[in-house]
């Protein structure tokens, strides 16, 4: 969900205040018991943490946390690009400024080995614990089969559909395959006025930034492609890829069930189509799944369904993943005061209630099937089972890059600016040169 922007912000603030300073790095202090292998912590310890001011569940209970351990947390919050920055400055600076950042998959990917404190041998992360984890959320805090911090949410995306709508014209559930996909799509796209213009969409989704790389990886999934090869190699460009962008391609130009404006469109506006009853379908992240069923934000409160996205024939899906996290910066001083509030924020009970209360999926399997939020949040089983097939992301090398190069060469696909082999077949001899020259 988060922008190539971003992330070639930080590699350049990174690069630049490696120019004046060097990294300091602080391996972990001995073990000193079972629970907490960083050692003990004194009363009034002060752990700071770099975050972004959406995490509201979080915010409220850092009281709880406090009285119960006597620690205390001072929670510093920025918007995206502002962490980005101050991350860029206290990574290579070494600083002791914060404890812990907020991460995404692609930041873990850039920054885990470097700057993170490795978890994967601690009793947060059992065999068990491990278990009981979305892959994806998982994902999103692993790099090389190492653990670098905690999960927050579980964030990917499924398809979410009005089934007024469906019922109203005739289809009876939701796509089984890409095929039915494409055919409900176009009979669901309508002038229901008769003025002449469409004002009903078989699907709305967002591609501009990085988000048509996100789909595009998506509709690979569902093709049932992969998007690298065991060497880190990108394999865009074999036929399932080709296949995919096709599709993205045929969605505005030739079926027509996609609004012409998407390859710009925002999230925002593209979730607001779906929220007016102006699409049938969304591409949606899960949170976008909560708003819909907010009266304050939606209009179609009561009529959402979900499923899984639909494969190139049944029993094949795939996703991409959106979830985000918490690391513990090596340069850390306050090591196993923060490791007590990584155990707090993944507890059975802590999780249970930030679902809840916000809507945002938690990151405990137990919790995903827990009776109480199944009931209480409508689409839990379908990420439930669209995270047991593929979710793609940023896990190939240099993810910024990557984002960069293939939305340039998608938009031109997709603007039908060029062919859809000649957009993956550039796009791939780019990555490539890319990555042999960060060699």
């Amino acid at each position: 969900m988060k922008s190539c922007q971003r992330r070639r912000f930080l590699r350049f603030a990174v690069a630049m205040s490696l120019t004046f300073c060097f990294s300091v790095g602080v391996s972990a202090v001995a073990t000193a018991g079972k629970e907490n292998p960083f050692g003990t912590f004194e009363p009034g310890e002060i752990v700071t943490i770099l975050g972004t001011p959406y995490n509201e569940f979080y915010i409220q209970t850092i009281p709880e946390f406090e009285k119960k351990t006597g620690l205390r947390i001072n929670l510093v919050t920025m918007k995206d690009w502002e962490i980005v920055a101050q991350m860029g400055m206290v990574l290579a600076a070494g600083s002791i400024a914060y404890d812990v950042v907020y991460t995404w998959i692609s930041e873990t990917a850039d920054l885990a080995e470097t700057y993170f404190e490795d978890l994967t041998d601690t009793p947060l992360w059992t065999e068990a614990n491990v278990r009981n984890t979305p892959k994806p959320s998982l994902d999103c805090v692993s790099w090389k089969g190492r653990i670098y911090g905690v999960p927050r949410n579980l964030s990917i995306r499924i398809l979410m559909y009005n089934k007024e709508l469906f019922s109203e014209y005739g289809i009876p559930g939701a796509p089984a395959t890409i095929a039915e996909y494409i055919s409900f799509a176009q009979k669901l796209t309508r002038d229901r006025t008769g003025d002449g213009r469409t004002d009903l969409w078989g699907v709305s989704c967002t591609w501009d930034a990085g988000n048509i790389v996100q789909d595009f990886m998506c509709r690979l999934l569902q093709h049932g492609g992969k998007e690298w090869d065991e060497y880190g190699n990108p394999l865009f460009n074999q036929e399932v890829g080709i296949n995919a962008l096709q599709d993205m391609v045929d969605a505005i130009h030739k079926y027509k069930f996609l609004h012409p404006n998407t390859p710009s469109m925002s999230e925002f506006a593209a979730e607001n189509l779906y929220y007016q009853r102006n699409a049938a379908m969304l591409r949606a992240w899960v949170h976008q799944c909560s708003r819909a069923d907010d009266p304050e934000k939606s209009i179609v409160v009561g009529e959402n369904a979900w499923t899984i996205f639909p494969g190139v024939s049944p029993g094949i899906s795939g996703s991409v993943n959106g979830c985000e996290g918490y690391s513990l910066l090596k340069t850390s001083p306050h090591k196993a005061a923060v490791y007590e509030w990584f155990k707090f924020i993944s507890t059975y009970e802590f999780q249970k209630r930030h679902v809840l209360e916000t809507g945002w999926l938690p990151t405990r399997h137990d919790v995903l099937k827990d009776p109480e939020v199944l009931r209480s949040i409508g689409f839990a089983d379908t990420v439930v089972i669209q995270s047991e097939y593929p979710v793609g992301g940023f896990f190939g090398p240099h993810p910024a890059e990557v984002e960069e190069i293939g939305s340039s060469y998608l938009q031109l696909a997709v603007r039908q600016k060029i062919g859809v082999k000649e957009a993956l077949d550039a796009m791939v001899k780019d990555i490539k040169e890319m990555m042999e020259k960060k060699k």
